[in-house]
This record gives C-alpha cells, sequence and structure tokens, in this order.
C-alpha cells in the first residue's frame, strides 16, 4: 500500500535516510564493478554517511517520524463495518 501511493504521488519515502541510501547505492556500485576512489578524498552524497553528526541526525529525524506515526495509529479507529441488510431468500 505504501509503496502504491509512493509511485501514483510521485513522493517520497518519508522515514528514508538519504546519507544511509547513498552509502548503500555506492556499495552496489562498487560491487557491480564501479570504479573505486581509494587514496583520495571521500566525495560524494555516500560519504556523508562517514560524518557521525549526519547519521546522529537522520537518526533523529526517523525517530521523530516514527513518534508521530505511532501516536498517528494509536488514535486511529478503524470504522465498523456497516451491516448489510438480509436479503429474503
Amino acid at each position: 500500500m505504501v509503496i502504491w501511493h509512493m509511485l501514483s504521488k510521485g513522493e517520497e519515502y518519508i522515514w528514508s535516510r538519504p546519507a544511509l541510501l547513498d552509502w548503500k547505492l555506492r556499495k552496489l556500485e562498487l560491487t557491480a564493478g564501479y570504479p573505486s576512489h581509494r587514496g583520495g578524498r571521500i566525495k560524494g552524497p555516500a560519504a556523508d554517511y562517514s560524518l557521525k553528526s549526519v547519521r546522529d541526525q537522520e537518526r533523529e529525524a526517523v525517530g521523530h517520524a516514527e513518534e508521530v506515526y505511532r501516536r498517528f495509529v494509536t488514535k486511529w479507529k478503524q470504522p465498523s463495518p456497516k451491516a448489510k441488510p438480509i436479503s429474503p431468500q
């Protein structure tokens, strides 16, 4: 359901961690054979994941979003099913 909404509305996943995602994508690129940039200064969006402050900020943002979702779900009440009229047989 979540994926359908994301695709149909063209929205991003609100609980993603951008630096972690970039780091994982870079890891996949390296596994696929893309060139490594070892020995030089780490560049690109995947490098942000190596900064503890960035990781902590992302974790905090995701934790806040999860808490908001948890509060939403606990307040949400599923509507009771409407009684169907009994048809004579």
